[in-house]
C-alpha cells in the first residue's frame, strides 16, 4: 500500500538544502579573514546556525526508510544505490572537467589528469557514497528493528551518542595528551551517516513522548546552543589567530543537539493543513533539492 506523502519531511529537505548553501558560503569565507573582524564573527554565527544541515538529510532518510518494513534488497539497489552511485560518478566527472578546464583538455588531452580529478571528486560529493553505505545496511536495520520491539536499535543509537558524539566531542577539545590517549583506547566509532540515520528513526519513534517538550523551549535551547558554540568558536579562533573549527564538527555535541531540535520541530508539522497548490510546489522544490545540492558549489565558485 502506498504511503501518504509526508510534506513535513519535504519542507525539512528544502530547509536543509538552503542551510547547506549558507554553510558553504560562510565556510569559504571564514578561512580568509581574521577572527578579530566583524565579518568573521557574522560568518561564524551563520556557520554554527546551519552546521547540522547534512546530518538532517541522513535523519530524513532514517525516518522515511525505517518507518517501512516492505523494502526489498532488489528495490533498494535498483532505485537507490545504483542511482546515487551513477549520480556520484557523473557529477565527479563534470566537476573534474571544470577543475582541469575545457581549454586544457582540448589543448592537451591527458586522460590521467581528468581521471585523477574525477577520483578526487568535489568536496561536497562525499555525501553520496556515504548515503550509499547507509543504504547497504538498511535491510539489517529493518531486521533489527523487528527484534524485541526495536530496543536493540535503540541500544545501537545509544552507542552512537556515547562513543561517537560524547567521546568525539571531548576529543575535539584541547586536553592533556594522556587523557586523550585513554579515550582513544575506547575507539569504537559509529559513523555520522548511520548514526544520524538512526537518530531520525529514533526521534520519530518517540515523537509523541517528546511532544511534552514545548516548541518554544526547543527554540530557546537551539538559540542558546548556537550562541554558546559561536562564542566558543570565536575564543578558540581568536587564541589561535586563525579560523579553527573543532566545534563545527558533525560529531560535536552542539551539532547533534541542533539537528535533533530542528528535526523535532519539523516532525510537529505532520498535521499541517496544506493547500493542494502548495503541495505541488513543495513536491517540486523537494525534488529539485538533490540537483541544487550537487550544483551549488559550481555556481558559488563561478560567481565568486
Amino acid at each position: 500500500m502506498e504511503q501518504k506523502r509526508q510534506y513535513n519531511m519535504d519542507l525539512l529537505r528544502i530547509f536543509a538544502c538552503f542551510m547547506v548553501i549558507v554553510l558553504h558560503v560562510s565556510g569559504q569565507n571564514l578561512g580568509s579573514i581574521s577572527p578579530a573582524s566583524v565579518d568573521w564573527q557574522i560568518f561564524n554565527v551563520f556557520e554554527v546556525l546551519v552546521r547540522c544541515s547534512v546530518p538532517l538529510f541522513f535523519m530524513i532518510s532514517g525516518k522515511l526508510f525505517l518507518s517501512r518494513d516492505d523494502i526489498s534488497i532488489k528495490r533498494l539497489f535498483s532505485k537507490n544505490i545504483l542511482k546515487l552511485t551513477l549520480v556520484y560518478f557523473i557529477w565527479s566527472f563534470l566537476y573534474a572537467v571544470d577543475t582541469v578546464g575545457v581549454g586544457n583538455i582540448i589543448a592537451s588531452p591527458d586522460i590521467s589528469l581528468l581521471f585523477s580529478a574525477t577520483v578526487a571528486s568535489k568536496y561536497h560529493l562525499w555525501y553520496l557514497p556515504s548515503m550509499v553505505s547507509v543504504y547497504l545496511v538498511i535491510p539489517v536495520f529493518i531486521a533489527v528493528k523487528s527484534y524485541k520491539n526495536g530496543n536493540v536499535l535503540d541500544y545501537v543509537a545509544l552507542l552512537f551518542f556515547i562513543f561517537s558524539i560524547v567521546r568525539q566531542s571531548i576529543l575535539l577539545l584541547p586536553m592533556d595528551p594522556a587523557f586523550a590517549g585513554l579515550l582513544n583506547k575506547f575507539n569504537f566509532i559509529f559513523g555520522v551517516p548511520s548514526g544520524y540515520f538512526l537518530l531520525g528513526h529514533l526521534l520519530d519513534k518517540y515523537k509523541e513522548k517528546l511532544k511534552k517538550i514545548p516548541s518554544y523551549v526547543l527554540i530557546l535551547a537551539f538559540l542558546a546552543i548556537t550562541a554558546a558554540t559561536a562564542a566558543g568558536s570565536f575564543f578558540l579562533s581568536a587564541e589561535a589567530g586563525t579560523s579553527v573549527s573543532p566545534l563545527y564538527d558533525d560529531y560535536f555535541i552542539s551539532t547533534f543537539l541542533e539537528a535533533a531540535i530542528i528535526f523535532l520541530l519539523f516532525l510537529r508539522l505532520s498535521e499541517l493543513k496544506i493547500h493542494k497548490t502548495a503541495e505541488k510546489i513543495i513536491e517540486k522544490l523537494s525534488a529539485y533539492t538533490l540537483f541544487v545540492y550537487l550544483s551549488h558549489p559550481f555556481v558559488l565558485e563561478h560567481l565568486n
